[in-house]
């Protein structure tokens, strides 16, 4: 039989024999003998790979029975078996305990939630083949055509899948490869399962995502060029998760708790505003030479009370964004978008 018809969830976890000549010139073992035909190898999911083949040694095949080589100490090679979908293989399952410190060694522990999308068979028409966790999503956006993409999942919850954009959107979705995102399956007319992520709004986020600042950047830069109330609360949603840098007017940053800050603040006419930004890159010279703090924006909102402002602006010195006090509660009481993808 060939790995292209068998059900990945039938492969997982289990030792294969198959045709050395494919591949015995692009691998490195030294139980590799030149008589040899065959290989064995064990199969496995790799949540970022997809199902890989650790070659464990070579041998050969005398009337019934396979001969195999010792493994070939700590040294494997993984193949991807995307590149070997049409070989044929066999099963190996002889009770050999050579390799069993060789296969101890491979793969991961996988989170209870893949274990689980990987039951869904409802998914299987939308996986990619030989990368079980990956799955063709629509996706769908107001005044924008829609668009197929590729998302390897991470999470599970209640009526929803969360995961990460495997590749960059051809429209422009205001999303990027790397970055997460909620989808849903439905059903088409005919009543196949298929997979959509509604992107007029965001539903989840990381940490990593908002870890260097470009993804607030990035959205009020949007904002500005299409101001309007879905973006603007887009802004008000990723800023309420997000961690921003603030200059400060205290001499030493070493001994001083969060309720001694002393915000540098600006002043426009009569009215005080406390700067943040979403990066030090974004601080003119003279306010990178202050003290400067990093802190969740709720802390900074708490920080803005204090000192009785008109207001919060982003990034003031290149693409400003206003957030007036009378919002603060607003934002505050906004749900946390924040999940930790497995």
């Amino acid at each position: 039989m060939r790995f292209s018809e068998v059900d990945f969830r039938i492969l997982d976890d289990t030792m294969v024999v198959f045709p050395a000549a494919e591949v015995k010139e692009s691998i490195d073992l030294a139980s590799v003998r030149a008589e040899d035909d065959l290989l064995l190898a064990y199969c496995y999911i790799d949540h970022l790979e997809g199902l890989l083949l650790a070659v464990l040694t070579s041998g050969h095949k005398e009337e019934d029975r396979f001969v195999f080589n010792d493994p070939d100490g700590d040294r494997k090679v993984s193949l991807k078996l995307s590149g070997l979908g049409e070989s044929e293989f066999e099963f190996y399952e002889e009770d050999d305990d050579r390799f069993y410190d060789a296969i101890s060694s491979v793969g991961q522990m996988d989170s209870e939630d893949l274990l689980m999308t990987r039951g869904m068979e409802f998914l299987d028409s939308m996986r990619e083949p030989f990368d079980p966790d990956v799955i063709r999503v629509l996706l769908t956006k107001e005044n924008i055509p829609d668009e197929e993409c590729l998302v390897r999942i991470g999470k599970a919850q209640e009526h929803r899948l969360i995961g990460t954009l495997c590749e960059d959107p051809k429209q422009p979705f205001g999303y990027r490869a790397g970055q997460t995102l909620a989808f849903y399956v439905s059903k088409k007319e005919d009543g196949q399962p298929y997979c959509i992520a509604d992107l007029n709004y965001r539903s989840v986020l990381t940490k990593a995502e908002l870890e260097d600042g470009s993804l607030l950047k990035g959205t009020i830069h949007a904002f500005n060029l299409d101001q309007n109330e879905n973006s603007f609360a887009e802004v008000l949603q990723i800023l309420r998760d997000s961690e921003v840098w603030i200059p400060v007017k205290n001499d030493t940053l070493l001994s001083v708790s969060e309720k001694d800050l002393v915000p540098g603040l600006l002043q426009r006419n009569d009215k005080y505003y406390l700067p943040v930004f979403t990066d030090t890159a974004e601080m003119k010279d003279t306010t990178k030479k202050q003290p400067r703090t990093r802190m969740g924006m709720l802390k900074a909102i708490e920080l803005a009370k204090k000192n009785e402002v008109a207001g919060i602006v982003v990034n003031p010195f290149t693409e400003p964004f206003s957030v007036h006090k009378k919002l603060f509660t607003t934002v505050a009481s906004m749900k946390s978008l924040l999940e930790e993808l497995n």
